[in-house]
């Protein structure tokens, strides 16, 4: 699958989609110490890099819509299946006081590409406080209007690899698909075992008087009040800019801590970039100023993370993977509809079966999903009543969903509060694209 990436900072969620098998056809970004990086990293002659006119450097104002429509044209000759993505967080973030500003701006205009541009795929991610905000509601309404079935998830990286606790929020979305499409695949997915910093790291930091040998500590800067004293034996705290620097006069002894923590070594921001999940040989030379690398790395999606999503998109495109019947459908075929024991066993294998046939798929038209049903390789070899049976299963289960459905919750105009009239129509917006394509 060609995946083409906007806002690709220093290559996290590009390695970690390369890692899966997705072939990276371009990425562009506003900061060039980040696209730097990034070409140091991915060398390959069919990625163009290129940096956007939205920001005027890292905190930049923001530029029109019209800056990032100008890509349309390229990108569409790219026979791309999937447009990714992480657009500016800090202005979700704790760390950005949940401002919002310019850098939202940027989440209205990556689901604006989406739109016009239309790649079957889309993989988001932010801080898991961006769907608090206007502007992923505004987006959000922008990709159902467009079309894309979404999976909205709050993953925690450290059930994938990742030896640290960094919770984001994930958006893939397909077009065609219903809400929570690829939400069971990745949980069952996800590792019971949650990755430590021991686990990537070995045997960093000291070991503190008093305990036992195997016992080992470093210290991460916390937010106000934490504990900064951490074992190597859990996930690390969400890495930030400052992750790195050492305790300081000002930081208060945490009840938790098992040694002082002006004697505890924080840190390498080597160290820190392998629990981003960059390896050992990526190449930094191309950062100029300090900061500049500490912010790529905690700004970084974890490459394990975006892997382990990327295998699941893959596999789901493949027709590998069939997502499991809902606890809430079969509970529903047992309180509405009144089936039980032996039928209501066979309604959810007779589900499972016409998805395996549809190749995973979920289609939010039903009556497409019918006639994808008829069409499937090997439905027409089945019994008649066998046929029978998972076109009604599938019957049921879209009435089910229908039931669920809020009234047209993808409307851009039901919300007054959160319309914003810098904002064109989506019409507005295929007319633009319509121009674009005829010149």
């Amino acid at each position: 699958m060609n995946v083409v990436e906007v806002c690709c900072g220093a290559g996290g969620m590009s390695l970690g989609l390369r890692n899966a098998g997705f072939n990276i056809v371009a990425a562009y970004d506003t900061w060039a110490p980040a696209l730097a990086v990034y070409k140091d990293n991915f060398p390959m002659k069919k990625t163009l890099l290129r940096p956007l006119p939205l920001n005027r450097g890292h905190h930049g104002k923001a530029g029109d819509l019209g800056d990032l429509l100008g890509l349309v044209p390229e990108v569409l000759l790219k026979n791309v299946d999937m447009i990714a993505g992480g657009p500016p967080c800090q202005d979700f973030s704790r760390a950005g006081q949940q401002v919002e500003g310019t850098r939202a701006d940027m989440t209205l205009a990556f689901a604006v590409l989406i739109a016009v541009v239309r790649p079957e795929w889309i993989m988001m991610e932010n801080v898991t406080e961006v769907t608090k905000s206007k502007a992923w509601q505004r987006a959000r309404r922008i990709l159902k209007r467009g079309g894309y079935g979404l999976s909205e998830m709050k993953l925690d990286a450290s059930h994938y690899g990742v030896g640290q606790a960094r919770k984001r929020f994930i958006l893939v979305g397909r077009l065609g698909e219903v809400d929570g499409f690829l939400s069971s695949a990745l949980e069952v997915t996800k590792d019971a075992p949650r990755t430590n910093v021991r686990d990537i790291l070995g045997d960093v930091g000291i070991n503190p008087s008093g305990t036992s040998d195997a016992t080992r500590v470093y210290f991460m800067r916390p937010f106000s009040g934490g504990q900064g004293v951490r074992s190597i034996d859990e996930p690390c705290p969400t890495i930030i800019r400052s992750s790195r620097e050492r305790a300081t006069r000002g930081y208060q002894a945490h009840k938790n801590d098992l040694a002082p923590a002006a004697k505890v070594p924080s840190l390498s921001w080597q160290e820190l970039a392998r629990l981003q999940g960059f390896p050992e040989t990526w190449k930094w030379d191309g950062v100029k100023r300090v900061r500049d690398r500490d912010v790529m790395i905690a700004n970084a999606l974890p490459a394990p993370l975006a892997e382990a999503v990327g295998r699941a998109i893959l596999s789901r495109h493949r027709g590998e993977t069939v997502p499991v019947p809902e606890d809430a459908f079969v509970e529903w075929l047992e309180t509405v509809k009144g089936y039980t024991g032996t039928v209501l066993r066979n309604k959810s294998s007779r589900l499972h079966q016409a998805r395996a046939l549809l190749k995973g798929r979920v289609l939010e038209d039903s009556a497409l999903e019918q006639t994808m049903l008829q069409r499937a390789s090997g439905f027409a070899t089945l019994s008649a009543s066998v046929r029978s049976d998972l076109a009604a299963v599938l019957a049921l289960h879209a009435e089910w969903r229908a039931s669920l459905r809020e009234p047209h919750p993808w409307s851009l105009d039901d919300d007054t509060e959160t319309t914003s009239t810098s904002m064109p129509s989506l019409d507005a917006i295929i007319r633009k694209r319509r121009a674009v394509e005829v010149s």
